[in-house]
């Protein structure tokens, strides 16, 4: 992010001058409504900066620390995760964004809160933020990894135990566990490190327990599914949003057996074919519902929902507000 966007910290004298439950604003942005930690967990300067004195979660070897960007406008910024550790960064509000890891695209679209995303280590990351936002970051050394799980199945992991560089995912425990974190606070907005420590550990070994799924074995692994291919899908799906897509329909666009393309795409996009449906939909809808004036049934129909009350259920999960929440948003921030 360059001098000129590069948002300030929030100093505790600005803090003090919004109530409980309230993040002062960036420097051009708008007052927000947004999850409260404490001062205790310091707040990165530029995104993803490991500052020196990031609040260490039990031991040296993890680091705890916060980006906050409250602004609306787009805006990019480019880090380089530390070599020696994973980076684990969890939502603590809805936004919207593009991730890209080592020129690789590994989310674009909405986060809700309670999603997680793992970074490698030594990745060149670029993010492209189109909304306000906030989150926990956890660094946690290489070395830990191999010892959670150890500890946690009573066995090595075979070979180099690695968490694998994804784009957000949805985790019913995680999100539990993010809601419990903004849920300690105090009435005066104060929230210990040995809390987040708990919950930072906690988050770890689900991920851990998560990736225990994918322990290499002799089976052979799932390639990712073709460029062409890819291409090919993503241009079919973009071209029929609006209509009924059955997985049997999006395969046969991919020239692939159902059940060899789903396998396939989920490990090209990080994504489950559904999942990436139902996320460029609501995208489509944010679309429509920024630049139109469109009644939301409408909207509905032409994102391909069969009526307006499964399009604003899946609208929420995903954006974190309903349409019409959103819509009046987007316009307060014009």
């Amino acid at each position: 992010m360059g001098p000129s966007a590069q948002p300030r910290p929030i100093s505790k004298a600005i803090r003090d001058s919004y109530l409980p439950g309230e993040i002062a604003p960036q420097l051009g942005a708008p007052k927000l409504n947004a999850p409260e930690l404490s001062t205790t967990v310091p707040i990165e300067v530029e995104w993803l900066m490991s500052a020196p004195n990031s609040a260490a979660t039990g031991r040296s070897d993890s680091r705890t620390s916060r980006w906050v960007d409250l602004r609306a406008c787009r805006r990019e910024a480019t880090a380089q995760t530390d070599d020696d550790c994973h980076t684990i960064s969890l939502a603590l509000q809805s936004t919207n964004l593009t991730l890209e890891s080592d020129g690789r695209c590994v989310h674009d679209g909405a986060v809700t809160l309670g999603m997680v995303q793992v970074g490698s280590p030594a990745a060149a990351l670029r993010g492209v933020f189109h909304a306000p936002c906030d989150f926990l970051h956890l660094r946690l050394a290489n070395g830990v990894l191999a010892e959670c799980h150890e500890a946690m199945h009573q066995r090595p992991w075979p070979g180099e135990l690695a968490l694998a560089d994804s784009g957000f995912r949805r985790d019913a425990a995680i999100e539990q566990l993010t809601r419990a974190l903004l849920a300690a606070q105090t009435a005066e907005g104060e929230l210990s490190c040995l809390y987040v420590e708990g919950i930072a550990t906690a988050v770890v070994a689900r991920l851990i327990a998560l990736g225990s799924d994918d322990v290499p074995s002799s089976r052979s692994r799932v390639s990712a599914l073709a460029k062409w291919r890819l291409k090919r899908v993503v241009d079919f799906i973009e071209a029929n949003l609006a209509r009924p897509l059955l997985l049997t329909d999006i395969a046969a666009a991919s020239g692939l057996t159902r059940m060899h393309f789903a396998a396939q795409f989920r490990v090209a996009t990080g994504l489950r074919p559904r999942d990436y449906l139902l996320r460029r939909r609501i995208e489509r809808a944010q679309a429509l519902l920024r630049d139109t004036e469109l009644p939301m049934g409408e909207v509905a129909f032409k994102v391909g929902f069969p009526n307006q009350a499964h399009f604003s259920m899946v609208f929420r999960r995903l954006a974190g507000l309903t349409p019409r929440q959103w819509r009046l948003r987007e316009k307060t921030l014009r």
